[in-house]
């Protein structure tokens, strides 16, 4: 049955209006009034849907809400002043070292060695940290700076086993304590990147982690200098071969040191199992680095022989030790 007239002119009449109604709102102003010209309208960010929010401010957005406790805060302070106060002296006695008495090389190895941790370490932290690190540039500074401060704490260390930054490798510019010097920093900085991989509760357990493979790090390497004494070879006999070789030693405990704390958090008793458990290896190493030092030392071989097999023997101490982990399937 048709519909009566009065009836269609109705429908035509709202039709037209929802459809003007629907191009006002979709397509763009072809003319403004005069207050628009004065004032022209600006596009928000509300404008714009959730997802193009997400694609155009996506470094900013992500996490933001994220705020950081108490713990976190002091913890921050904190490292912020043991960062000033441990990085500043070393390159400050660089920087003003007499140029004359120093190797270039060997200065700007010291300017640059602790840069190459700060990178290494943010390199663990956007790839194998925590998932909420990795997507927070604050929780992000706050790993960096912590990690860098324990760097710090670490090379104050450095001259109790026999190693001074400032004395042996600045003042006297000793080549193969410069070496070692630098190996100790990275196998550091190997360690402690194994308390930043994997997802855990908050920053008391990094903090714990990283105390614990410490502490397996440097009483390593103070029972190896007990058994080798293999310090007075690289500072007072200025024996770059036997530098070499500790500088082997050093990166390879480190890589073992971190791989100890790698992992998920499970428990602070399961972290000090896994560490007991993994000591055997630990010991195995500083075993075979000092049988290594004792046949250097019965022997006496020609200067080229000599640094043949010392880099050969470093380069063996990190070779395993990788190939050891990738065995286990850690690597």
């Amino acid at each position: 049955m048709p519909h009566p007239p009065f009836l269609l002119a109705r429908h035509r009449r709202e039709g037209g209006l929802a459809l003007s109604s629907l191009l006002q709102s979709s397509l763009p102003r072809l003319a403004l009034t005069k207050k628009e010209r004065r004032n022209p309208p600006t596009t928000q960010l509300s404008d714009f849907p959730r997802s193009s929010q997400q694609f155009l401010y996506y470094p900013f957005w992500r996490n933001h809400h994220a705020q950081l406790s108490n713990l976190e805060i002091f913890a921050f302070i904190a490292s912020l002043f043991v960062l000033f106060a441990t990085w500043i002296p070393w390159y400050r006695r660089a920087a003003t070292i007499n140029p004359l008495s120093l190797f270039p090389r060997i200065r700007l190895g010291f300017y640059i060695a602790p840069i190459v941790c700060l990178l290494f370490t943010l390199a663990i932290l956007l790839t194998l940290g925590d998932k909420d690190v990795r997507r927070d540039p604050v929780y992000l500074t706050l790993y960096l700076t912590l990690t860098t401060a324990c760097l710090g704490i670490t090379t104050r260390i450095f001259p109790l086993l026999g190693l001074s930054p400032r004395e042996d490798v600045l003042e006297r510019a000793n080549q193969a304590a410069f070496i070692a010097v630098c190996a100790a920093l990275f196998g550091a900085a190997a360690a402690f990147a194994g308390a930043n991989i994997g997802n855990g509760p908050g920053i008391e357990v990094v903090l714990f982690t990283a105390l614990l493979l410490a502490a397996i790090f440097l009483g390593s390497w103070f029972a190896v200098e007990r058994l080798t004494s293999i310090s007075q070879a690289v500072t007072v006999d200025r024996n770059r071969h036997a530098g070499i070789r500790l500088a082997g030693f050093l990166l390879a405990l480190g890589i073992l040191t971190g791989w100890i704390g790698a992992g998920d958090w499970i428990s602070y008793r399961a972290t000090l199992r896994d560490a007991l458990v993994s000591l055997p290896a630990v010991l195995v190493l500083c075993s075979a680095f000092a049988y290594t030092e004792s046949h250097f030392k019965k022997r006496k071989l020609a200067p080229s022989r000599e640094s043949f097999l010392s880099l050969v023997s470093a380069l063996l101490f990190v070779v395993l030790t990788c190939a050891w982990l990738t065995l286990r399937g850690i690597l």
